[in-house]
């Protein structure tokens, strides 16, 4: 599924009256990305931000 399409598919991300720091990051890496860029995103959330792009615990890098 394309990263982008995971909102409107109804994969909730954070309450729908809250800005969701983690969607605007990972844009921010899929756009990177994009372009050419390598990208990961280091976080204790895996799971969530898995979903958008890369993302490995600072244990896994």
């Amino acid at each position: 599924m394309n990263q982008l399409n995971l909102l409107d598919a109804g994969y909730p991300t954070a309450s729908p009256d809250a800005i969701d720091g983690d969607v605007i990051l990972a844009a921010q890496a899929v756009i990177l990305r994009s372009q050419g860029y390598d990208t990961i995103i280091v976080t204790t959330n895996v799971g969530h931000l898995s979903r958008f792009t890369i993302a490995k615990t600072w244990q896994e890098i």
